[in-house]
């Protein structure tokens, strides 16, 4: 079994290694590790370009977890083609 310490220097690696990639806020990447390490969920919320994805691929890779994305904004084509529908 692991000891305490073996266990937090690995920890600090993990962060180490995926804040090389994601350059942002440490705390986010603590706080999705914590949740990873309890079988938990993390939905990322924040405008767009600021590193959702990659963060997310980052720790995928880094742990050896499966990776998938689920985006919910709607393809600007396809609102169009429903409001111009709507209007025939």
């Amino acid at each position: 079994m692991m000891e305490i310490e073996e266990a937090s220097q690995t920890l600090e690696k993990t962060v180490d290694r995926i804040s090389r990639v994601y350059i942002g806020n440490e705390t986010v990447v603590r706080k999705t590790l914590a949740a990873a390490l309890v079988n938990g969920n993390v939905l990322f919320e924040d405008y767009p370009g600021l590193g959702k994805t990659l963060l997310a691929k980052a720790f995928g890779k880094t742990l050896g977890l499966n990776y998938t994305r689920v985006q919910f904004t709607l393809p600007t084509g396809l609102w169009l083609s429903r409001s111009t529908l709507s209007r025939a």
